[in-house]
């Protein structure tokens, strides 16, 4: 059963929330957005955001308490507005933008101050889709089949497009390794929001370079390195999120 919905008596067919839904859970039919049931939806809530007239609804949530009104506060409308993009333009940020983004990076907290992080940018998209088949192998082998699935139905679920890959990897000799990387990276993310850039976390590269011996060469990572993180980068091709949808309250245990 999925929860998500279209009220058709809003919805003018315009495909913002096809194109946004990772999945193809939303598929444009007769004019108007319909809900495929055989796909899996995983909340991500893509759809609501970007739907220009609100005409996403969601089982349980009345459409006041689904779209929630944009912050003032810079920095909470910062965290509040940050989606990840999975359309990307194939031109390449700029080499100086990304170096300053990841110098200022540096000043997240580190535990014991040691900031071991280190950084491997992958720049150009003839070398980010170098990396696509062979993380397909390595799903075939890792019980990821649904890449290779993805694949064939033309969706790029390990890439997305993106012109900019940026690994981060640490010595597994420091104190927080997967820690001050996540930290530096979740920094990262919001002032490449900031300078206009748009992101996604990489999952499947992730697993997939920390994995495969081969790739990790490719990329220069070190022996006793951690990869932690990939952030894939660069500007968003037709993606606008124009709302903030519901998100679950912290589970908070107060004692």
């Amino acid at each position: 059963m999925k929860r998500v919905g279209v009220d058709l008596t809003r919805c003018v067919g315009c495909g913002v929330c096809v194109r946004a839904c990772p999945l193809g859970v939303l598929e444009l039919s007769e004019g108007h957005v319909a809900v495929n049931a055989r796909r899996h939806c995983m909340e991500c809530m893509h759809c609501a955001a970007a739907c220009p007239v609100r005409a996403i609804t969601w089982e349980g949530l009345s459409p006041e308490a689904l779209y929630v009104p944009t912050p003032e506060d810079p920095v909470v409308r910062a965290v509040m507005t940050r989606r990840s993009t999975r359309h990307f333009r194939p031109d390449c940020p700029d080499r100086a933008l990304l170096a300053r983004v990841l110098d200022a990076a540096e000043y997240a907290p580190s535990s014991k101050n040691e900031h071991k992080n280190r950084w491997t940018v992958v720049l150009g998209k003839d070398k980010t889709d170098a990396l696509i088949d062979p993380v397909v192998a390595w799903g075939e082998a890792n019980g990821r089949p649904e890449l290779k699935k993805q694949r064939e139905r033309g969706i790029n679920m390990i890439t997305c497009g993106a012109p900019c890959l940026i690994v981060g990897h640490i010595p597994m000799t420091a104190n927080n390794p997967e820690g001050d990387v996540v930290i530096a990276m979740t920094t990262a993310e919001l002032l490449l929001a900031r300078a206009g850039l748009s992101t996604c976390w990489g999952g499947y590269l992730k697993r997939a370079i920390a994995g495969t011996p081969a790739l990790r060469r490719q990329l220069g990572i070190p022996d006793g390195h951690l990869v932690a993180g990939v952030l894939m980068t660069g500007w968003a091709d037709g993606e606008t999120y124009v709302n903030v949808p519901w998100r679950r309250p912290a589970d908070i245990s107060w004692r």
